[in-house]
């Protein structure tokens, strides 16, 4: 089973100070932009930015025991892509339904894909 990644909780408060300076920056800059649109423009998706940011942080730390960040495994220092069981089954199927391998073979390939998985 792949551990799961979880942001701390001081990255928690961190990207939490981020996105309030980016709703507030991005509020400034639209209310003070003297019709200009290029600022109104920017202000706006700081503000946006600064809202999405905040509301996923918002669901992070209700929800600390949830991935962050799925599909990795962690081995060591380094991160690897999860495996995919089940595309290694199918192909080992098709591997035995077109005669390339005997049902012996298939047997004891499908048995050691499942060992790794469980």
């Amino acid at each position: 089973m792949p551990e799961r990644i979880r942001a701390s909780r001081a990255v928690i408060r961190l990207r939490t100070i981020i996105s309030t300076l980016m709703i507030i920056i991005g509020a400034a800059m639209t209310m003070l932009s003297g019709g200009q649109a290029k600022l109104q423009a920017m202000g706006l998706t700081l503000l946006l930015g600064g809202i999405i940011c905040l509301l996923t942080n918002l669901y992070a730390s209700r929800h600390p025991s949830g991935p962050l960040m799925t599909g990795y495994e962690i081995e060591g220092s380094r991160r690897r892509p999860a495996r995919n069981y089940a595309k290694q089954l199918r192909d080992l199927k098709q591997l035995k339904d077109d005669g390339i391998i005997s049902e012996e073979e298939f047997s004891a390939k499908k048995a050691e894909i499942l060992a790794k998985k469980w």
